[in-house]
């Protein structure tokens, strides 16, 4: 008898047409790893007269799933789709590239993607639906970029089959020596003035969506779909304690807003088009640090919360240039 061992343990993904509609996960991932947990709400019955527990009865059941992995150009965008709005089109004048774009409506509804992701190999595999990205974050610094984040699902089916045939999606990581960060006063501006002594740049967007759990037979355990929260959206920017880093004094002071562009730029797609992530932030002092130590440099490091320009009318764009034409399943 085969065992189902952890090192054949694959990750396939795939988008949904309908949330909650199994679609096939015709993509398999490589580069974004998922630590799977099924959350139960049972209530356990103990009646007068007896030491022990005589029945159990379950309420809720979902899944919750940790993100981690290795930042890459290509497979970026399905968290991204997922936590914020995003649309994707052809990069003029290039016959392999294109553009997605991923933004949030301040004031109105996001309309974001919902996954079916299977886990396992030939010996055992199951599955989730309605997978969302509830929070995602990038940590960049010169030595590496960390990818975190989490995802709520419907409760996990056992014992299915996995989709035959993935495609494997191409791994273009984004590194560190790529990367540039922008600082600068005013929107139409973003990405003028370069950085020449930021050491962090920790971005984390949180709290998305919530489920809800309608008395619906229906639905089984699961919830009945989810809805978005009050969002936290955060930038943590180590700079060092000089002219320009401490001129965001004066910001958290007058209660002004920068603008940072944290931008990498990766290898050819063709020639003229590079590989590329960008990401434009309008951004308030919401908090204050110590100073701290960076390799021997005076550092100050600024809890910075995204917020709505009203000249800019955005809160955060992320763009990523790729060869990648759609997420899979025609979406």
């Amino acid at each position: 008898m085969a065992e189902r061992t952890v090192v054949t343990q694959q990750i396939q993904i795939g988008v949904e047409s309908t949330p909650g509609t199994a679609a096939p996960a015709n993509r398999l991932l490589q580069a974004l790893g998922l630590d799977v947990q099924p959350q139960a709400s049972i209530q356990q019955f103990r009646p007068a007269g007896q030491k022990y527990t005589t029945i159990t009865a379950l309420g809720q059941e979902w899944i919750q799933a940790n993100l981690s992995g290795a930042a890459t150009y290509t497979e970026l965008i399905y968290p991204l789709s997922s936590i914020l709005e995003g649309s994707v089109a052809p990069v003029a004048g290039s016959s392999g590239a294109y553009e997605w774009t991923f933004a949030t409506h301040p004031g109105a509804p996001d309309n974001t993607k919902t996954f079916t992701i299977e886990q396992g190999s030939s010996v055992r595999a199951h599955r989730f639906t309605n997978a969302i990205v509830t929070a995602l974050g990038l940590n960049i610094t010169r030595q590496q970029i960390e990818l975190s984040g989490t995802l709520i699902a419907a409760a996990l089916e056992d014992g299915v089959a996995m989709t035959a045939a993935p495609t494997a999606i191409p791994l273009v990581p984004i590194l560190p020596t790529q990367v540039d960060i922008f600082l600068d006063n005013d929107a139409a501006d973003i990405g003028t003035t370069q950085l020449d002594r930021a050491f962090v740049a920790n971005l984390q967007l949180g709290d998305r969506f919530t489920p809800f759990w309608p008395i619906d037979s229906r639905l089984g355990a699961s919830f009945g779909g989810v809805v978005e929260g009050v969002p936290t959206a955060t930038l943590n920017l180590t700079m060092a304690a000089d002219a320009t880093g401490m001129g965001i004094l004066s910001k958290l002071r007058q209660g002004g807003t920068v603008f940072v562009r944290i931008q990498a730029t990766g290898p050819e797609i063709e020639v003229g088009h590079n590989y590329s992530l960008t990401i434009d932030m309008a951004c308030q002092v919401g908090d204050v640090n110590s100073f701290e130590d960076q390799g021997g440099i005076y550092s100050v490091s600024w809890p910075l919360v995204l917020v709505r320009d009203p000249d800019w009318g955005q809160v955060i764009e992320v763009t990523i240039v790729n060869d990648q034409a759609d997420l899979g399943n025609g979406v």
